[in-house]
């Protein structure tokens, strides 16, 4: 959904990609964006009923000159936790949130159990993240999105400088109000649960 989020879910092509799309559904306006992101939702991505988990989890902000500020939170791997927050603003344009993708360093914290993560171990993952977002660097990043009327799911269709990127899609689920999903680790996951493993 998020650029930001885009960006850490090319990491490693983590996400899904969202298909051909079913018949109930209907794209969002630029003003049902801006009444997601007034209401500070919470999105998930790729969402795992078994585990009640998901990949990634960005929270929405309406700012008050129209941008929407999103904050992602992504679980790298568990025993130790280690985990990013990103913190970027897009636009709404038209019925899509854009972006010009840039550098993210300076937007992302690193965390290892809830502390500021060793000099060291940052670095490198902020490498390992330009790295894998090296592609995407000075495009223009534009997402839209289509609700599913029956699960009120949110299918994702992503374009880079105005090509698809179906590579790079997700579905999310989003949530209101209290409660919280848990965040999938992306490294060391076990067998019995569904996370993929880099």
């Amino acid at each position: 959904m998020k650029v930001s989020l885009t960006a850490v879910l090319a990491l490693a092509g983590w996400a899904v990609a969202a298909g051909s799309g079913a018949a109930a559904e209907r794209r969002l306006t630029g003003d049902d964006l801006r009444d997601l992101a007034r209401r500070e939702t919470l999105w998930c991505d790729t969402y795992v009923e078994k585990t009640d988990d998901c990949d990634a989890i960005t929270l929405l902000r309406l700012l008050p000159d129209g941008r929407v500020a999103e904050t992602s939170q992504l679980l790298i791997q568990q025993d130790p936790n280690v985990d990013v927050v990103i913190q970027d603003t897009v636009r709404i344009d038209g019925d899509r949130l854009c972006e010009r993708f840039a550098d993210l360093s300076e937007k992302m914290r690193f965390r290892m159990n809830g502390s500021p993560a060793p000099a060291m171990l940052s670095l490198q993952l902020q490498a390992l993240f330009a790295a894998s977002t090296q592609d995407l660097e000075g495009k223009m990043v534009c997402q839209a999105f289509y609700r599913d009327e029956a699960t009120g799911e949110l299918r994702e269709e992503l374009t880079v400088d105005g090509a698809r990127r179906e590579d790079l899609e997700s579905v999310y689920r989003i949530k209101e109000g209290d409660g919280a999903w848990m965040l999938r680790p992306q490294i060391g996951a076990g067998e019995d649960d569904e996370t993929v493993i880099l």
